[in-house]
């Protein structure tokens, strides 16, 4: 699909290779309509549907991605990478609301 996505997630382990290719595949589609919603980006119902499921996996793990992600970057610094940019978001949201009487 998109060699960078493959290298992207190749570090990470969901601990069942077809959620690992799934992974895989759902990133590429949400990558490819960067800022779409999920039913935007899946184009049909039942892509739709896969995603929500693969999200709803109890072997689904944020920690197991960020972990993937993180050991990628780390290639990225040790391959001599000169130039590194690191975003930030500092965006606090706060919902207060006044009491009703």
């Amino acid at each position: 699909m998109n060699s960078g996505i493959d290298a992207e997630f190749s570090a990470c382990s969901l601990g069942d290779k077809r959620l690992d290719n799934r992974l895989i595949k759902m990133a590429g589609k949400l990558f490819e309509k960067i800022g779409s919603s999920i039913p935007m980006a899946s184009g049909n119902w039942a892509d739709t549907k896969a995603v929500y499921r693969f999200l709803d996996h109890s072997k689904f793990s944020e920690d197991k991605i960020i972990e993937g992600h993180l050991l990628e970057t780390v290639k990225r610094f040790q391959n001599g990478s000169k130039k590194v940019l690191i975003l930030h978001d500092t965006t606090e949201l706060t919902y207060h609301r006044k009491k009703i009487r």
